[in-house]
């Protein structure tokens, strides 16, 4: 469940960022990486890390399962209630 009381912090906002690219222009999006995020802003991974934990916590991203295991490191976007 999406906790829609959740407010993002700088962080937490570049991992979104990085998450909604390409879905204006019909790309693929919604899937990012740690090293993705902290690549692209020159943010230290721990913080990028933290901010996908609190991320994953407020139901707003999820981290990818494929046949019933998790993939490490690879997350996906869920929902911003922000946008409804």
């Amino acid at each position: 469940m999406v906790n829609q009381q959740h407010e993002p912090s700088e962080y937490e906002e570049r991992v979104l960022e990085v998450l909604k690219e390409g879905r204006d222009d019909d790309r693929p999006w919604g899937y990012t990486t740690p090293s993705r995020v902290a690549e692209r802003f020159d943010i230290p991974r721990q913080r990028i890390n933290e901010a996908i934990g609190r991320l994953e916590a407020a139901g707003w991203i999820e981290q990818v399962e494929e046949n019933g295991t998790l993939v490490r490191g690879l997350y996906s976007f869920v929902d911003d209630p922000r946008e409804h």
